[in-house]
């Protein structure tokens, strides 16, 4: 409505017809020189920038070689034009620079691969409440520190402070430092389980928190329970770093509490805090886990199946939503519209001569020769889609989904039938 009003509004200022000038100012692009191209693929390959690590894709049954960024690209994007201010030369742009280390040639240190309530939840709010946390705390000390610097005017031995070593006595600056310490270790944290976790944890380690069959087993339900076949003798101190950070900020509170420089209720409000983002963290990492679990486990089925077995990708697509708004957001959520449905199918190719067999009728029973055929763990994977096509249905119920995996199950027969 509004378009249609500000056409009709210029055709009555200016005449039916008149061009409409383009607002803001025009963009001109430049070419980069050769001395910054030179200098950015010098950089992006460096050591100090980038590091080799074997890394394995969900849909792919080989671990491939890929760069591992040192930093985040929004630190690693300062670094370089520090880099090119100090040597003269140009820069490019840093939408190319982040478009470049975010294709599937790195591994980015960036966490963009879950948007679930659960990671915004327990992760992105969990670390948001525990630095107010830490600053307000350390807040109440400086102002106590302030208050007794005035009586005694030095700096010097003023607060007793909690450690995990003991109580030491110190200073304001001393506390000004350790906020920044504690923030500094907070960010340390939510970055690491947010990026380089997903590449420590594996199905199966010797160290306890990388170890996704120990981990993910329940201790009370024996269906969902299995025994690891290594010992986890191993300790990874960057999984350590979470505990660590959670006993430090419980002295802090001990230290404000014994100083008596809270209130009865903000010391009870600040201790369910911590009790609680302590809980999310915990789930928080599982969650993580979780994720790990759900992209690597294709991929050890995809490796480990047989020449008469497929494995299927089942989910919806697209959806179209209707002109009109039916409902509110909430309730149309995916309700509402049709829907494209589409399957990812995975199976293992059969080698040339076990074809010609075949197609020779050389072989009595197929199934039975595919079946006792040794698997190539270095033979192609053929990946092939499937378009079901659209349906109208808003149940969406076990009966619609049943459907749609039979009529998958005919087509991949159909194709594919060994």
């Amino acid at each position: 409505y509004r378009a249609v009003y500000n056409a009709r509004l210029h055709a009555a200022h200016n005449g039916t017809g008149e061009y409409v000038p383009a607002k803001g100012k025009q963009k001109y692009k430049s070419r980069l020189s050769l001395e910054t191209l030179t200098h950015f693929r010098e950089f992006k390959v460096r050591d100090d920038v980038v590091t080799t690590v074997a890394y394995t894709r969900a849909d792919k049954t080989k671990t491939v070689e890929k760069y591992q960024i040192q930093d985040n690209v929004q630190d690693l994007f300062v670094k370089y034009i520090r880099e090119c201010k100090l040597l003269g030369v140009g820069s490019i742009a840093i939408s190319t620079f982040e478009k470049i280390f975010y294709t599937g040639e790195y591994v980015n240190k960036t966490a963009r691969t879950c948007v679930c309530h659960q990671d915004l939840f327990y992760g992105t709010e969990n670390f948001e409440v525990l630095e107010s946390f830490i600053i307000s705390v350390t807040d109440t000390l400086c102002a106590e520190a302030t208050k007794r610097y005035c009586q005694r005017a030095s700096v010097d031995a003023i607060i007793p402070l909690h450690t995990s070593s003991g109580v030491i006595t110190v200073g304001l600056p001393a506390i000004h430092w350790l906020r920044e310490s504690l923030l500094a270790m907070l960010k340390r944290v939510s970055t690491y389980f947010r990026t380089d976790f997903n590449v420590h944890v594996q199905l199966e380690s010797t160290c306890a928190t990388h170890c996704l069959q120990y981990a993910l087993s329940s201790s009370t339900d024996p269906r969902f329970r299995a025994t690891c076949s290594h010992e986890h003798s191993m300790d990874c101190p960057d999984c350590n770093l979470a505990c660590h950070f959670i006993e430090d900020l419980q002295c802090l509170l001990t230290s404000a509490s014994d100083l008596h420089v809270l209130s009865a209720a903000e010391l009870d409000r600040l201790t369910f805090a911590l009790e609680e983002c302590e809980s999310h963290l915990s789930k928080y990492i599982g969650h993580r886990m979780r994720t790990v679990h759900q992209n690597a486990v294709p991929g050890k089925q995809i490796a480990t199946m047989g020449y008469t077995e497929a494995f299927i990708i089942l989910d919806y697509m697209n959806k179209w939503l209707p002109h009109k708004h039916l409902a509110t957001t909430s309730d149309a959520f995916g309700l509402a519209g049709e829907s494209v449905h589409g399957a990812t199918v995975y199976t293992r190719a059969l080698p040339e001569e076990s074809k010609q067999a075949i197609a020779n009728d050389e072989v009595e029973d197929p199934q039975k020769y595919l079946r006792e055929l040794p698997i190539d763990a270095e033979g192609d994977i053929n990946r092939w889609y499937v378009l079901l096509g659209s349906s109208n249905d808003h149940k969406h119920d076990q009966w619609h989904a049943s459907s749609v995996t039979e009529t998958t199950l005919k087509i991949v027969k159909e194709l594919e039938p060994q």
